[in-house]
């Protein structure tokens, strides 16, 4: 598992841990594979949303 804390295009900053991520040097993005299932006590909402693609985060 690896933590990275990330700061969005709206100036909030999450952390996310996920069990692996993939990084494109060409365009500067990272995907990050989240299992929600393994996130407790969040609703569905969430858990839709975090098995979303963040594009473009920047790493902090």
């Amino acid at each position: 598992m690896k933590t990275f804390s990330v700061l969005l295009n709206n100036g909030y900053t999450i952390k996310i841990i996920c069990e692996s991520y993939n990084h494109n040097k060409n365009n500067g993005t990272y995907e990050f594979i989240i299992s929600a299932d393994k996130i407790k006590n969040i609703s569905d909402s969430t858990k839709l949303a975090a098995s979303k693609r963040l594009t473009k985060p920047k790493l902090l």
